[in-house]
């Protein structure tokens, strides 16, 4: 298992903060993600970003949520309310982690509290999907990641690679940073005007 950076004295501490995820994922997606980062990290955790220092309209048009068509959003104190933990996650500070506990509880936990849906301006729709990925999920370092053998044709995944990455919810252009021996694949998500 690899050990999570976790910000320390980085909590999301206003009830109020917007928290956002691409997406409309629903229990299904939530628990996917969630199945997805424990097998790497050894934690059962889904990806989100906290609104802070930037509008909404903001972070919204960056990557990775400007490839959603919709977002989902909730309140930390929502989040807190349900009986989950925000972790500060990563070298992003707007990247944490919704801790899911043991599973489909705290999932159902999750998608059950007060959440509502954002129109977002996505990218344009890519219609062939090379390495499925949930485009929300980061690693230590900010890039995207998602498991090996998820890809269409793995061997077409090697570093310097660009494939669509992406699900149902969102879809990018990446570039392939890394591909680690534990079948972990590292990403970024190209801007429009490198592709």
């Amino acid at each position: 298992m690899k050990e999570r950076h976790i910000r320390v004295g980085d909590g999301v501490v206003d009830p109020d903060v917007v928290i956002v995820r691409g997406g409309l994922p629903g229990p299904r997606g939530l628990r996917a993600e969630a199945q997805n980062h424990y097998v790497v990290y050894g934690t059962f955790s889904a990806s989100v970003f906290a609104v802070r220092d930037v509008p909404l309209e903001e972070i919204a048009q960056s990557l990775p949520l400007v490839c959603f068509e919709h977002l989902t959003l909730w309140t930390a104190g929502d989040i807190r309310t349900a009986g989950l933990a925000l972790e500060p996650a990563g070298r992003d500070p707007r990247h944490y982690l919704v801790n899911l506990g043991a599973g489909s509880a705290s999932v159902k936990a999750l998608w059950g509290c007060e959440h509502r849906t954002w129109s977002n301006t996505p990218r344009p729709v890519v219609t062939a999907i090379d390495l499925p990925a949930d485009l929300n999920t980061q690693d230590d370092d900010g890039l995207g990641w998602t498991i090996l053998t998820f890809a269409r044709d793995p061997r077409e995944v090697k570093v310097g690679a660009q494939l669509v990455a992406g699900d149902r919810n969102g879809q990018a252009t990446v570039r392939i940073e890394a591909v680690d021996p534990d079948g972990q694949v590292h990403y970024t998500i190209l801007p429009r005007a490198q592709i």
